[in-house]
């Protein structure tokens, strides 16, 4: 498969995605659309423009139906994934949307930031269902089990937890070990202040 010029700008290191059924690509950029891909020729069949600014990631629901963005206009988007409607456009977040992921079943919708939270929404209705506060950084990732029964959430405050996706409860938290995690700096010389406080952050011991 030969690789194809898209046109789009990608400083928001957006995330394409697949539909279900392998046929069709989305992806996004800073350039505030989406765009639909025909796999097989490589070929744009579809222009989405709805947002305000920048994409970072898209997502399309199990059934291959619903298309899912995530921007950093602060909202999420929910489309008619063939024909580009938009049917819900989700508003609640008070910083750059960083996280999508859609639950097995297609029903719900959990988004994902620098505000911090991770909100979980009704596919179908687009309700806010639930605000989750708990991490202290950016949400940077967020994806369901297979089961449905957990969401995992990455954040840049170096932990993953796992939540139960019905409740919201906190069932697990995860403490990712920096890269110089218990690295014994007492009697290293020469190190600056600054140096040893960025030591530090990433796990060094002082």
């Amino acid at each position: 498969m030969a690789a194809v010029k898209i046109g789009q700008r990608f400083y928001c290191s957006p995330s394409p995605a697949f539909s279900p059924d392998g046929d069709t690509l989305a992806s996004s950029s800073a350039d505030h659309t989406i765009r639909l891909w025909e796999v097989r020729r490589g070929k744009c069949i579809q222009v989405f423009a709805g947002h305000n600014d920048g994409l970072q990631q898209v997502f399309f629901s199990p059934d291959g139906t619903l298309l899912a963005s995530a921007s950093w206009d602060k909202t999420a988007i929910i489309w008619d994934a063939d024909i580009g409607r938009i049917l819900h456009r989700l508003k609640g977040h008070n910083g750059i949307l960083q996280a999508l992921a859609i639950h097995p079943d297609g029903r719900i919708l959990a988004t994902g930031g620098n505000d911090q939270t991770v909100r979980l929404w009704d596919a179908g209705s687009g309700e806010l269902l639930q605000v989750i506060e708990t991490h202290d950084n950016w949400v940077f990732s967020l994806t369901f089990s297979p089961d449905g029964r957990t969401l995992a959430s990455a954040s840049g405050d170096e932990t993953i937890k796992l939540w139960d996706a019905k409740t919201g409860q906190l069932r697990q938290t995860w403490r990712i070990p920096g890269p110089y995690e218990g690295l014994n700096i007492v009697r290293v010389s020469g190190l600056s202040g600054v140096q040893k406080d960025s030591l530090k952050l990433s796990g060094a011991l002082d």
